[in-house]
């Protein structure tokens, strides 16, 4: 199965953890409004859903790397996500060194990288804010 693939199905499983969270009346987040207090099952449901995210992007850029530049096996990749201290003039540094030999081939794909990210999305928060 595709890289893609995998990614693909880690998304659509976040996306049904979340539905047990809800967004109506009675859900378990509305009950943690209510009362202040975060259920233990709240916060794996939670972790749940970000690790699936964060796995379905690292699988992304694994998969990008191969078909761009087949990478030698035992070699990390990991999607580039910059935390809000990094400034936009360091993160070609941050995508070398994360996903290595992607911009050489494809520095286009800075521009897409970057769009995910914080510096890049003042006003939706980057990756801080999660969508339904």
């Amino acid at each position: 199965m595709l890289r893609f693939d995998m990614a693909r199905a880690l998304v659509s499983r976040a996306e049904e953890r979340a539905k047990w969270i809800g967004d109506d009346h009675g859900d378990p987040y509305e009950q943690a409004l209510i009362t202040g207090i975060v259920t233990n099952e709240m916060k794996i449901a939670l972790k749940e859903i970000l690790d699936h995210l964060r796995s379905a992007l690292d699988y992304s850029a694994r998969e990008i790397c191969e078909r761009i530049d087949p990478v030698v096996p035992g070699v990390s990749i990991y999607f580039p996500i910059a935390g809000r201290s990094l400034k936009a003039a360091d993160f070609r540094s941050r995508v070398g060194k994360l996903m290595p030999g992607v911009l050489t081939k494809r520095p286009d794909l800075e521009a897409v990288l970057a769009s995910f990210q914080y510096f890049s999305n003042q006003k939706t928060g980057g990756f801080r804010t999660l969508r339904r």
